[in-house]
């Protein structure tokens, strides 16, 4: 990944002084996310097919290292009995008059119960970071030898964010 982005900020360089324009700084603001368009601080909207994204404005995995407790998962009951009731089927009994049978009650009590805990986690996790830019959001590009590329850098403020976060 590190050699990937030395050799394109390699080309980069190269470019520019082929193309005698040095790369500049350019701002711009996200106007939509699928298709990805930016809208420069010229006013200059820049297609997907221009734009090449660092990886702090892209979703992707990272390995990370956690030794967490979860929070404590409230214990519950699950113990019950069912209720039943009815009537026999009449006797045909040689000997005895016919006649039926009603009977009812509850079975056993049966099931456990859970009571209050929490987990470890611990280890390498696998975990996705959800940076990938959202409309509105203010970006940092490098405009590349040309002028017909742009190097999507990072967020010029704090990524929106939308999970839970612990207070």
């Amino acid at each position: 990944m590190n050699s990937e982005i030395s050799g394109l900020i390699k080309q980069l360089a190269v470019d520019a002084v082929n193309a005698r324009k040095p790369a500049d700084i350019v701002f711009g603001s996200v106007i939509s996310t699928a298709p990805l368009r930016i809208r420069t601080d010229q006013k200059i909207i820049l297609e997907e097919n221009c734009l090449i994204l660092c990886r702090s404005v892209t979703e992707h995995y990272v390995d990370m290292s956690v030794a967490e407790l979860t929070d404590t998962a409230a214990g519950y009951d699950l113990t019950h009995s069912h209720g039943y009731s009815g009537e026999t089927a009449l006797s045909n009994h040689k000997d005895v008059e016919p006649h039926s049978h009603s009977y009812s009650g509850h079975t056993a009590q049966w099931g456990f119960v859970v009571p209050p805990h929490s987990h470890k986690v611990k280890g390498r996790k696998k975990v996705l970071l959800h940076l990938g830019l959202k409309t509105g959001e203010k970006v940092i590009m490098l405009r590349l030898g040309g002028g017909q590329r742009f190097l999507v850098l990072d967020r010029a403020e704090e990524p929106y964010t939308e999970g839970e976060w612990a207070d």
